[in-house]
């Protein structure tokens, strides 16, 4: 049987890095990181990127990408403020680039035991997106209606947990705004977005939530370094996951055997944030 990894004795330098950050070599009691490697491997790369010569071979990762230069945390922390809702847009579509850069950070973003199991959809068709917005407003309509009824309200607030009754008590309180917006012509639900990003995940996958939680912020965050803003969609996504809206999830046209894991919308804003409200200060505990 071929070895998943093998090192080059010519340019190993015996630094032992590469047995210093697997865990498998480092909390899972093997000695060498081969032996580790053979049985275990989750192919996160970690030896490759931090060994200095280039010994290790994997044969499941063929390349590398040099890391170049780190922002300093003045500059990170701009980018974090900068990273606010967005819900007016120019209606300039995602450029090809643009949507090139998505799937870098996609391939870069931190998964749960390397898993990667996160794929993503992006519909910019006009006509669909009109017409998610038309059923996820008949969605609310339904929702506005059994809320009144405190025995179907206990079930939702039991089945979906506090935080996200909390936020369907929102949107119910303020769907009446909502109606008369999209009667005005107004896009209450999309914002007239020209893309909607549905990261969903394999029906099995148990760490799709964290997971697309990662990769679709690090998507907002490189947005804003791109001019480019966004907004989470929790109306999607409570729709889909925890109602199980059955047209809104054919509106989508999620794959078999995948389900929406997290949504937002993505374009070009019609202005950019200079100022960075005050947040709630956060208490640090030291144990």
């Amino acid at each position: 049987m071929e070895k998943i990894l093998k090192i080059d004795k010519e340019k190993c330098i015996n630094c032992n890095l590469c047995n210093k950050t697997c865990i498998l070599t480092k909390f899972c009691g093997y000695e060498k990181i081969e032996d580790g490697a053979q049985k275990f491997c989750i192919n996160c790369g970690h030896c490759i990127a931090i060994c200095p010569t280039g010994a290790i071979n994997h044969y499941k990762i063929k390349s590398v990408e040099k890391i170049g230069e780190i922002p300093n945390f003045e500059m990170t922390k701009n980018l974090i403020m900068k990273t606010r809702s967005v819900r007016d847009f120019t209606g300039e579509k995602l450029k090809d680039t643009e949507i090139e850069s998505f799937r870098k950070i996609m391939e870069y973003s931190a998964s749960g035991i390397n898993l990667q199991s996160i794929e993503l959809m992006i519909i910019q068709d006009e006509q669909q997106l009109k017409n998610i917005t038309k059923i996820t407003m008949q969605m609310y309509n339904l929702i506005e209606k059994i809320y009144k009824f405190p025995f179907i309200k206990n079930i939702i607030k039991f089945a979906g947990g506090k935080n996200n009754f909390e936020s369907l008590k929102f949107e119910v309180n303020t769907h009446k705004q909502r109606k008369i917006a999209y009667q005005n012509g107004a896009d209450p639900i999309l914002y007239n977005a020209p893309a909607l990003l549905l990261f969903i995940a394999p029906d099995k996958s148990a760490l799709a939530t964290d997971d697309s939680t990662i990769i679709s912020q690090n998507i907002l965050i490189a947005s804003s370094a791109l001019n480019l803003g966004g907004c989470y969609m929790g109306c999607i996504t409570v729709g889909c996951k925890l109602l199980k809206y059955k047209p809104l999830i054919k509106a989508l046209k999620i794959p078999k055997g995948y389900f929406l894991s997290q949504a937002l919308v993505i374009g070009h804003p019609s202005f950019q944030l200079t100022n960075m409200p005050e947040r709630n200060h956060k208490n640090i505990n030291l144990i």
